[in-house]
Order: structure tokens, then C-alpha cells, then sequence
């Protein structure tokens, strides 16, 4: 390999579809790199001995989670993004990664071996700290290449990849089945003060499932195709972390399942279907509308994706389709009314990928 400006790999010679190879390898040990140096950082707080670390070193080891954390978000929305076209910006984002990367591992290495002193090598809860020292730097040190990577995409600025997309065929027979599987949920806080709205769906072998924040409270589940039939839920799972939870599917009741789809195959101008009741009112249908994938956020080590169709309050918890009308993600941010909805860009789903946190509990 050769030594370059920002790190060791030369990518004069890499393809298109090397450079996309390397983003999203990226992307998986920057991710990794969060949760272990997490895990670590975990155990010296529980122990009581992160208080005793050198100020300057655990404030470079924050600033470090930050920055992979911005890492991982621009990566993921660089890595969709240039497949569709390759613009300058991505290049000059890719090299601000390598450049910040280059000068963490520098300032990594002296909060460690200046300003860090008393090291006590005999203590076991001091390797750990130096675990968390060398994950940082090693991670930082591999993240130079990435501004390679923007130097070489600019003989890329322009490429497109041209694409045909056919309309979602949103039919009354489409809409009757799918809400045949989908439930409005009724919330009353705990100290009786306030009653909220959202939605939820049923899928096989899980049950109902929504958000966390739609169940805070007592929960009353609205049966789907009824006026009035409803009963109190059960809170199967949740975590409060992802904002994901399940409810136990009433025993009486015999309700079809919504099918699952391939939440970690989608792409930046995917189309899909946004469904659910916002705003409930008794006697409301629900809505179902067409749009398609802008982005991605990480939430909580989560990737959620981003959709240009408006989720408003109520619609918390309600399925997104893809273009097969199979179950790709969990609507989970949005606006409070229709109106605000321009006002943001957080028309966030939680990837239905994530019910697998719940597969073993």
C-alpha cells in the first residue's frame, strides 16, 4: 500500500463499486467501534473508576463517540446517495472525515501520553480504560482513508444511475385488506391527565406492534373493521431505547397478519406506502399514502430511515410498506398536525429489522 495525504491506501486505481465496498465497511466498524468502546465505558462507570480517569482523556474519548456517531450519518447517507449521483459535496464531506479523523488520532495519542499520568498498569480496571484508548485511536487511524476515498469519488462527480419507477397502485381492495391488520391505540397517561393516539399492526409470531411512546400509559387497543370494540392490552415487549413495543394479540380475536419484508436492502428513492390513523377521531378512516425513502439517521445504534410522505401525531406505531406491500419499518417521528408537517424533516421509521431485538426474549 502507499502512503497518502490522509491515510495508508492509495485509491487511484480503486472502481466505483470498490469505494462502495469500503463505505459500507465503514459504516459496519464504526458501528462496532461505538458499541464495544460503550460496553467498556460501561463497566469503568459501574466500577467507579472512570472517575478517577484524567479529565482531558475522557473528554477526547466523548468527543470521539460524537464524531463516529457523525461518521456513521454521513456515510450511510453518502453510501445511498451516490448511487443515485455523485456530487461534489460528497467529496468534500468524505475529505472533512478524513481530515477530522487524522487530527482525533493525533489528539487521542496526546490526552493519553502527555496529559494522562498516573497510569496504573497493575489494575485491572485501568486495562480496560486503556482498551477504550487503543479502540478509540485504531478506529480513528482507519477512518483517514475515507478522505482517499473523497479525493478519488471527484473523477466520479456526475455519475447517475438512471432509474424507472412505476406508481404504487394504491386500490380500494389494497386499502380494505391492509387495514384489516392495523389498530388504533388509545393511551391514557398514568396520573389520568392525558389521553394520546397511535397506531399499531399485527404481525405473525410477535403480535402488535408500535411504538414505546404510543403504550406509556393504559392502553386500549380499537379493533380493526369495529366501531367501538376494543379492549385493555397487554405489553408483551418494549424498549424504551429504540421506541419499539409489542402487545398481545386479544384471544378472540381473529385478525389477519401483515407480511414482512427486507428492512436492510433499502435505498435512497425507494417508493413506499405510509398507512395508519392520525388524528383518530371515532368514526375516521385510516390514511394510506405513497412516497419513498430521503435518508437515514442513526438513533440508538438504529439505522431509522427518512420518508418524504408526512407522519403526523397518531400515526406513531403504523406500518411502512415497499412496493411490494410487505412491512419495511415502524413510523416513529413527525409533526404534531398536517399543517406543521413542512416544519420538519425527522418523518422518521424505525426499521422493522428491529423486532429481532425482541426474538430472544
Amino acid at each position: 500500500m502507499v502512503q497518502s495525504i490522509f491515510g495508508m491506501t492509495d485509491y487511484s486505481v480503486q472502481s466505483f463499486q470498490d469505494m462502495l465496498t469500503d463505505l459500507e465497511y465503514w459504516k459496519v466498524g464504526t458501528l462496532k467501534s461505538v458499541q464495544n468502546i460503550n460496553e467498556k465505558l460501561e463497566s469503568v462507570n459501574k466500577s467507579g473508576y472512570w472517575a478517577k480517569v484524567a479529565f482531558n482523556f475522557k473528554g477526547i474519548v466523548i468527543f470521539s463517540l460524537k464524531f463516529f456517531d457523525t461518521v456513521l450519518t454521513e456515510i450511510e447517507e453518502i453510501s445511498n446517495e451516490v448511487k443515485v449521483e455523485v456530487r461534489k459535496d460528497h467529496c468534500i464531506r468524505l475529505q472533512t472525515i478524513g481530515n477530522s479523523a487524522y487530527k482525533l488520532n493525533i489528539d487521542i495519542g496526546v490526552a493519553w501520553h502527555q496529559d494522562y499520568i498516573n497510569k496504573e498498569y497493575n489494575d485491572v480496571h485501568f486495562r480496560i480504560v486503556e482498551q477504550i484508548y487503543e479502540m478509540s485511536r485504531d478506529w480513528a487511524f482507519t477512518l483517514q482513508d475515507v478522505g482517499n476515498v473523497g479525493v478519488r469519488l471527484k473523477d466520479f462527480i456526475g455519475k447517475k444511475t438512471n432509474t424507472i419507477e412505476r406508481p404504487i397502485d394504491i386500490t380500494e381492495e389494497l386499502k380494505c385488506s391492509v387495514f384489516k391488520s392495523i389498530c388504533v391505540l388509545e393511551t391514557e397517561s398514568y396520573d389520568r391527565q392525558n389521553v394520546s393516539q397511535g397506531t399499531g399492526f399485527i404481525v405473525k409470531d410477535f403480535g402488535i406492534v408500535t411504538c414505546e411512546h404510543v403504550v406509556d400509559g393504559k392502553v386500549k387497543i380499537l379493533k380493526p373493521g369495529t366501531v367501538g370494540d376494543s379492549c385493555i392490552a397487554t405489553v408483551k415487549y418494549s424498549n424504551k431505547t429504540i421506541d419499539l413495543a409489542v402487545l398481545e394479540i386479544p384471544k378472540d380475536w381473529d385478525l389477519p397478519y401483515l407480511e414482512i419484508g427486507n428492512s436492510e436492502i433499502i435505498e435512497i428513492g425507494d417508493q413506499i406506502v405510509l398507512t395508519g390513523y392520525p388524528n383518530f377521531q371515532l368514526g375516521d378512516s385510516g390514511i394510506i399514502k405513497s412516497g419513498n425513502i430521503c435518508g437515514f439517521r442513526m438513533k440508538s445504534c438504529v439505522r431509522r430511515f427518512l420518508i418524504d410522505a408526512s407522519i403526523v401525531a397518531g400515526n406513531s406505531g403504523g406500518p411502512v410498506f415497499n412496493d411490494k406491500m410487505k412491512v419495511i419499518g415502524i413510523a416513529v417521528t413527525g409533526a404534531d398536525r398536517m399543517e406543521e408537517a413542512d416544519n420538519t424533516e425527522d418523518h422518521g421509521v424505525i426499521p422493522i429489522s428491529s423486532l429481532d431485538f425482541f426474538k430472544d426474549a
